[in-house]
């Protein structure tokens, strides 16, 4: 019996990009390059999403499942146009899950979810936030302790 006789060889090509999609200020959720092909979004009208975060597996991330559908589907966000890029408008549903677009940069890492539904693709859209460097630089006056900045503005190295 040999070594290899049982192993499946791993996939690199899958694993080597990692596709992004952005919030945008409107609350477009827009799909980057690399998103755009890995899903294939030529010719989508539409994408189906699913909450992830009920799950017994779920972890503290929040991550959400993704269907595309080469036609309309009444059960997804439509599909837009922008140049080159594709978009999703999701400002409402944004607001209604209580994520933060405006004071956060909300960005999602699209992976490949290995998986089928009704004969679609499904993708994993895991979501990735920080604080929008407006937000950073009003917090950060009132964290600095001005005693502190005195003393050490006087020692002498």
């Amino acid at each position: 019996m040999g070594l290899l006789d049982h192993a499946s060889m791993v996939d690199a090509k899958r694993f080597e990009v990692i596709a992004h999609a952005s919030v945008m200020r409107s609350g477009r959720l827009r799909f980057a390059t690399d998103a755009m092909e890995m899903m294939d979004l030529q010719g989508v009208k539409s994408i189906i999403l699913f909450s992830l975060c009920n799950r017994p597996d779920a972890s503290d991330e929040i991550e959400y499942g993704a269907v595309t559908c080469p036609e309309e589907d009444a059960r997804g966000f439509a599909v837009k146009a922008s140049g080159p890029y594709r978009y999703i408008s999701l400002k409402n549903f944004l607001i209604q899950e209580g994520i933060n677009f405006k004071e956060y940069s909300i960005t999602f890492e699209v992976t490949d979810a290995d998986e089928q539904w009704e004969g679609k693709p499904v993708y994993r859209l895991t979501m990735r936030q920080t604080p929008k460097a407006s937000v950073v630089q009003e917090t950060l006056p009132g964290l600095v302790d001005k005693e502190a900045v005195s003393v050490a503005d006087n020692l002498p190295f």
